[in-house]
């Protein structure tokens, strides 16, 4: 029901914006002006609703920042062809003179933007080799908890888990050697206290 109420909206919408850019009743200029603006909030607020139920999971993870400029693009893309639709559909020369500048300085806008979100989408810098092989580093945490330097083996530790990707199975196993770690850590230094 709530999609079929959008899609009216959105038409309704189109209609009243044709009517206002046509000025088809000169005499009733600010009703249809009034109209198209009610329209417009009536299909925002129609979409807004209807998208916040929709959930999307993407395998690629993206930054608020990535977020923001990809909506920018798509809010920027829809005013250029509203505004060039405006432009088609105006009768007074000076005005479509007016529409056109405007969509000029939207397509600067729209492609400076596009080259921030590209870079956005750039790789952080290139990482080093890793100093040890995990097999190396798993030895030396082992060796450095035989001799009870936690600290040193917590941040080894810390090191190996930043190796493994977001739902690794040797992650988890990583996190609980360091909860183990942390445990002996607090239980030496209770008994330095006694």
């Amino acid at each position: 029901m709530g999609e079929y109420f959008a899609y009216i909206t959105g038409v309704v919408t189109i209609v009243a914006f044709v009517i206002q850019i046509r000025d088809i009743f000169p005499k009733y200029r600010e009703e249809t002006k009034s109209a198209l603006y009610i329209a417009f909030g009536v299909f925002l607020g129609t979409l807004i609703t209807f998208f916040d139920k929709v959930q999307v999971k993407t395998q690629v993870d993206l930054h608020p920042v990535q977020v923001i400029l990809i909506a920018l693009l798509v809010i920027l893309l829809i005013s250029g062809v509203l505004i060039l639709f405006s432009a088609v559909l105006c009768q007074d020369p000076r005005k479509r003179d007016e529409f056109y500048g405007v969509a000029g300085a939207l397509v600067i806008v729209f492609f400076v933007s596009l080259v921030a979100t590209g870079f956005s989408f750039l790789p952080g810098p290139v990482q080093r080799e890793p100093e040890f092989t995990e097999q190396e580093l798993i030895a030396a945490i082992n060796h450095n908890v035989s001799i009870n330097d936690y600290a040193r083996a917590l941040s080894m530790l810390k090191q190996l888990r930043s190796r493994f990707p977001q739902g690794d199975p040797r992650r988890s196993q990583v996190d609980n050697r360091i909860e183990e770690i942390k445990k002996r850590m607090a239980n030496t230094l209770n008994l330095d206290n006694k």
